[in-house]
């Protein structure tokens, strides 16, 4: 019984880490789009980065992501060999701070193999110094940000 419950209690982060999304203090952040049922172990959640993930306002950063394809397909189906995923497209990347959204990129797709997509913003002139976020829009988490004072 008890290497049972040692064994199931092994899986629970690996089955975490599978289904779930983490809001780490840093710069990037990985989070599952995945609904439903169970999650492959080979998916890969999407990835955003911002840096410097301490800017000021009216200042340029560079936000990156990996990984945004609509959907996991890493499995046959019928016989059938995987189809990849298609990425996606026409995002917006948002600043988010105190309530108040700044849509700061439009028209982002994401390409290539892994479903990236590299773009540099301009933060807006408005945005307070303290903590804000930073994300795709309805793709994932947000990623942790500061803005400082000048």
């Amino acid at each position: 019984m008890r290497i049972r419950l040692l064994a199931a209690t092994a899986l629970l982060p690996v089955l975490a880490a599978c289904g779930g999304g983490s809001s780490g203090g840093g710069s990037t952040v990985d989070s599952s789009g995945a609904a439903g049922g169970g999650v492959a172990a080979s998916c890969v959640a999407p990835t955003l980065t911002i840096t410097p993930a301490r800017f000021q306002a009216g200042e340029k950063v560079h936000v990156s992501g990996e990984w945004f394809a609509d959907g996991c397909n890493d499995m046959a189906i019928d016989g059938q060999p995987p189809q990849a995923p298609p990425p996606f497209t026409d995002m917006t990347i948002e600043l988010h701070q105190g309530g108040q959204t700044w849509p700061v990129a439009e028209d982002v797709d994401a390409a290539g193999d892994h479903y990236a997509f590299d773009v540099s913003v301009t933060i807006p002139d408005d945005v307070k110094p303290g903590k804000a976020t930073m994300q795709a829009k309805n793709h994932g988490f947000a990623t942790d940000v500061e803005v400082v004072a000048e």
